[in-house]
């Protein structure tokens, strides 16, 4: 019980509005990025993987108390903003549902643990810095 006061919900939306916005300018990116002559997954994948670090590190700063906890939290709430995005992007529930289904856990797990270490780095900084 002593975990779920360290919870606050400004970090958490604060973690989960900066998810949208960095990720609607990443599909923006991708977009544009994608049809280039130099075009590379590799760059995009650690693009991607750094908006959920970014978000679990905003969601820390703005807590100021267990960053971890809060940006795990928030990383939690990130499968809800994909699976909208491809409702938005595809239009019909069946194709959201066929990406939920076979994407779900591992958007799950990706946000929570990429979050939480967003969070525990910006616990770091605070504790060392």
């Amino acid at each position: 019980m002593q975990y779920i006061s360290q919870l606050t919900l400004k970090g958490i939306v604060s973690g989960v509005v900066s998810f949208i916005i960095l990720y609607v300018a990443f599909a923006l990116f991708t977009s544009v990025y994608a049809n280039s002559n130099y075009y590379n997954h590799t760059i995009l994948t650690i693009l991607g993987y750094g908006i959920y670090l970014i978000s679990g590190y905003i969601a820390g700063f703005v807590s100021k108390k267990s960053g971890v906890l809060n940006g795990a939290v928030a990383g939690i709430m990130t499968p809800i903003i994909m699976g909208m995005y491809i409702f938005i992007v595809y239009g019909n529930w069946e194709d959201t549902q066929k990406s939920i289904m076979s994407l779900g856990l591992f958007w799950l797990y990706t946000g929570f643990l990429l979050c939480g270490i967003g969070g525990l780095i910006r616990d770091l900084q605070k504790k060392y810095i």
